[in-house]
């Protein structure tokens, strides 16, 4: 969400940070997330990184099975001696920095912390409080903090374990890689919010006409007295808007769009859908928007079809990974595979076996690319 152009409600969290590493729980510093804890002979550590790739810890490569002794839901018993694990049992990163709040910020309403991905457990601090508890490593994780902050700086402390009860269900047979190896940020979110958004655009290829239905829930509804959803071509001009709608814990609208451009690998084209809240004295509250693309899949007689013409998947699996960053990609590293992508004819891509980096699901919108995303269960 943003107030007046994307990214004026959200601070990036990217950058160095404090670090410690241990083999082994039992070496970690149990008190260091207090606000008055002496940090200054720990590393300063790139966020977004991996461990492994920057001297802590050792890369693992499984296929398939564990690198650790099977005893669901223990990650903790001793495996044979030749393992890796044996001596470093289950490692753990700590983190440590401090943030400014700018002026105002506390009046904008909650404040979310979001960490789009920690490989692969972890404990999260603010001012020497815990806030909780997350794992799923490829998923983002976020945190309301808003009790929790203070005028002007504040600190985070983050203990993060390389195995849990979480890790019998990522098996990925890739290099096991560990650590803040996704981007971390705060975002402000007004009183009323759109919490939630399922935007279904659909096309007719037989009359050319597009359907656009979209149900948004509304966080504390009342703070809104009206939203309006618009709709801007592939030029920015407006295709469609809506009448002002009735803000409730649900809005909900649908509407038939005529000389719509469909969406397909060969012609991307997207159009932007923007839905904003407004307070009782007209005021913008929240904007928020997302890029779609009409078009309509369906499977008829055993033949695949786009838009009622015959496709052809011509894909490839492909993995988040740099040869010297590991799994913290950049999004430079994205669009060059993208690039790769376009230029070899490939349309297709398997997300084996996590769900992506956002920014990789947008530049398969904009570029073109079906892509068969999956889930952090493999």
């Amino acid at each position: 969400p943003f107030h007046a152009q994307k990214g004026d409600c959200s601070i990036c969290l990217d950058g160095t940070w404090k670090f410690r590493w241990t083999p082994v729980p039992d070496e970690r510093i149990v008190e260091f997330y207090q606000t008055d804890f002496n940090d200054k002979d720990w590393v300063g550590f790139p966020v977004p990184a991996n461990w492994e790739v920057n001297g802590y810890g050792t890369p693992i490569y499984v296929s398939a099975g564990y690198p650790f002794k099977i005893d669901p839901p223990r990650v903790m018993g001793e495996p044979k001696v030749d393992y890796t694990t044996y001596k470093e049992r289950n490692p753990v990163g700590q983190y440590r920095r401090s943030f400014q709040l700018p002026a105002g910020w506390e009046a904008r309403g909650q404040t979310l912390l979001r960490f789009e991905g920690v490989m692969s457990a972890f404990y999260v601090w603010i001012n020497g409080e815990r806030v909780g508890y997350s794992q799923g490593s490829m998923e983002p994780s976020e945190f309301n903090i808003t009790d929790y902050l203070k005028t002007g700086e504040n600190q985070i402390a983050l203990e993060v374990y390389r195995y849990s009860d979480g890790s019998y269900l990522e098996d990925q047979d890739f290099w096991r890689l560990h650590g803040l190896y996704r981007s971390v940020e705060l975002t402000a979110i007004p009183a009323a919010h759109v919490r939630d958004w399922k935007i279904d655009p659909d096309f007719d290829a037989t009359t050319g006409d597009a359907t656009l239905a979209f149900v948004a829930s509304i966080s504390n509804a009342d703070a809104a007295s009206k939203a309006v959803a618009t709709l801007y071509g592939t030029d920015g001009t407006i295709a469609w808007q809506s009448e002002q709608l009735p803000v409730n814990e649900m809005i909900t609208t649908e509407a038939v769009i005529a000389n719509i451009k469909p969406w397909s690998a060969e012609e991307p084209n997207l159009y932007t859908l923007d839905l904003t809240l407004y307070g009782a004295d007209g005021t913008v509250i929240e904007v928020s928007r997302e890029r779609i693309g009409f078009r309509h899949f369906a499977i008829e007689n055993g033949v695949m079809k786009l838009n009622g013409k015959r496709v052809v998947f011509k894909g490839a699996d492909r993995h988040e990974f740099d040869a010297k960053r590991g799994r913290a990609i950049t999004r430079q590293d994205m669009i060059d595979d993208i690039t790769f992508c376009k230029r070899h004819n490939i349309n297709a891509i398997r997300t084996s076996h996590y769900p992506n980096q956002e920014y990789w699901y947008d530049l398969c919108d904009e570029y073109g690319i079906y892509l068969i995303d999956e889930t952090n269960m493999e």
